[in-house]
């Protein structure tokens, strides 16, 4: 039917620009190989025709009234059938147009800018429009993780999450910080100090879908770094002062990434030990509180002991409580003795 037509549509449109983002990136790669950054091919000539036969026109992209139409394709498989309300894409087009594109770097090659522009079209969907979904929309996509490279919202997130390395290398760490927002919790300006208690990881609904387990949590690494580069690239009076805040910064954010989504599963427990690695504390006293269930299904230990509940009250009363500590492998000392002589 019609409404089926439509979001097949959305999602074919999604797929165009993964599809012209997977070049640029193939391009961006030779680039670096050869050593330059100037593009000494144009890039194709879009116009009217590309809209209505569903391509990707990166000219038009530059321009508002194409991004404006490259929202309005996205709207049906983001927020349902029907045309979406003028004041949301008034408001996605001003996110791209007053916020992302600004916080880029003026020195960008236009490899890099096509691809930031791609990123932050596709942040400005999921910001705005993804929202709009209906409630039991997410409830289907969770029911469904295999299927996932068939939602336009997915589709977009990861057109967004390839281009962090992107802008990471050209410094825009700012820019990176706010992709990463985007696909792991649904928000440009998510401030997770602002998270209501009792929400789990925070954020739109569906959007711990958007992403694999295990890319949700190279996504939240990412974070955990874009975030040190941004506040020391702050105008404060020292460094030491830099170097204060960044720590003090970083290992509030590694406490609630831990508390939040390790309780949530929404990430791979590796990801959970990286940063509580992060922390300087032993493992079994930052997960004392959280409830992994990785760790429980598994029965991954998390100190010497074989006793987790002893080993999380004992280490505030050990030397080593400022120290990162795990669960290490018993070693036979005459076996490895005996190898190395052979």
């Amino acid at each position: 039917d019609g409404e089926r037509r439509e979001r097949f549509r959305s999602w074919e449109f999604a797929a165009e620009m993964r599809a012209r983002a997977d070049v640029l990136l193939e391009k961006y790669e030779a680039q670096k190989k050869a050593g330059g950054t100037d593009d000494d091919d144009d890039e194709e000539e879009g116009g009217p025709s590309d809209e209505a036969d569903g391509l990707v026109s990166l000219l038009r992209l530059h321009t508002s009234s194409g991004r404006r139409a490259a929202l309005l394709r996205l709207a049906a498989g983001l927020a349902g059938p029907g045309a979406p309300p003028d004041s949301a894409l008034d408001a996605a087009e001003h996110l791209v147009a007053e916020t992302i594109l600004p916080s880029l770097p003026a020195a960008l090659s236009r490899t890099e800018r096509s691809l930031a522009t791609l990123a932050g079209t596709a942040c400005a969907a999921l910001h705005v429009l993804f929202p709009l979904a209906p409630a039991d929309a997410s409830a289907h996509r969770a029911s469904f993780p295999h299927l996932r490279h068939l939602g336009t919202e997915c589709v977009l997130a990861h057109v967004a999450w390839e281009t962090v390395p992107v802008l990471e290398s050209a410094g825009a760490h700012g820019a990176a910080v706010g992709v990463l927002r985007t696909v792991l919790w649904g928000r440009w300006d998510y401030e997770w100090r602002e998270a209501a208690p009792g929400d789990g990881a925070g954020g739109a609904r569906g959007t711990p879908v958007l992403l694999s387990r295990r890319t949700r949590g190279k996504a939240l690494e990412r974070l955990v770094i874009d975030t040190g580069h941004r506040v020391r690239e702050q105008k404060l009076v020292s460094a030491a002062q830099k170097k204060a805040r960044r720590v003090d910064e970083i290992g509030e954010l590694c406490a609630h990434l831990v508390e939040t989504e390790g309780a949530a599963g929404s990430v791979p427990f590796s990801c959970i030990r990286g940063l509580a690695r992060r922390l300087g504390r032993p493992l079994a006293d930052v997960l004392a509180k959280v409830r992994c269930h990785e760790a429980t299904e598994l029965h991954i230990r998390l100190c010497d002991d074989t006793d987790v509940a002893a080993c999380a009250a004992r280490a505030p009363h050990t030397p080593r409580v400022w120290k990162y500590g795990d669960w290490t492998a018993p070693q036979d000392v005459a076996v490895a003795n005996s190898l190395g002589s052979e």
